[in-house]
């Protein structure tokens, strides 16, 4: 009886430890990470590298989206076919990009200051300038002068923490052309 304890307590020793060596070294499935492109907008003079699963823009101001599900990508596709861009809301990312001229005026980061009262305001560097960013919730604005003289508004609204890492490794590749 107690040769026979000691044989089953060592058979499962030996075998807990062949699956432990086992679990150890197996090779854990690579997630194949998403392509990133690079989007150039000469009307509005910069590029952007972008996550490869964005719908991009149809127009210089219009956004980059990333959809959160195959059926939020469809639905905004079919939003955007019929024209119509207001009302809905982003479950992932919303990225968008153009210059403001309020009035035929061109506006400061002075200006910036003092007409956009809601919001945390930070003074921070974009793309090598002085800028400013507004966050308000889950959405971002970065107001910063444009080559022309003009004021860039830059925005993203995003629904998680993970959407809002992809904006931010996007915006870190924003450059200026020429």
């Amino acid at each position: 009886m107690k040769k026979t304890l000691i044989g089953i307590i060592l058979v499962f020793a030996v075998g807990f430890g062949a699956f432990l060596l086992y679990q150890v070294t197996k090779e854990e499935p690579t997630k194949e990470e998403p392509s990133w492109k690079t989007y150039v907008n000469e009307e509005l003079k910069f590029s952007i590298q972008y996550h490869s699963d964005m719908l991009l823009p149809r127009s210089p101001c219009d956004s980059f989206i990333l959809a959160s599900s195959e059926e939020e990508k469809n639905r905004i596709k079919n939003i955007r076919d019929v024209g119509i861009e207001i009302g809905y809301e982003i479950q992932g990312l919303e990225l968008g990009f153009c210059i403001i001229k309020p009035g035929g005026r061109t506006l400061t980061l002075v200006d910036i200051k003092e007409y956009q009262p809601s919001g945390v305001h930070t003074n921070i560097t974009f793309a090598g300038r002085d800028a400013i960013q507004v966050k308000q919730d889950n959405f971002v604005e970065i107001f910063v002068p444009h080559p022309s003289g003009e004021m860039m508004r830059i925005w993203y609204r995003y629904g998680s923490s993970f959407y809002e890492e992809i904006a931010v490794k996007m915006l870190s590749t924003f450059n200026f052309l020429g």
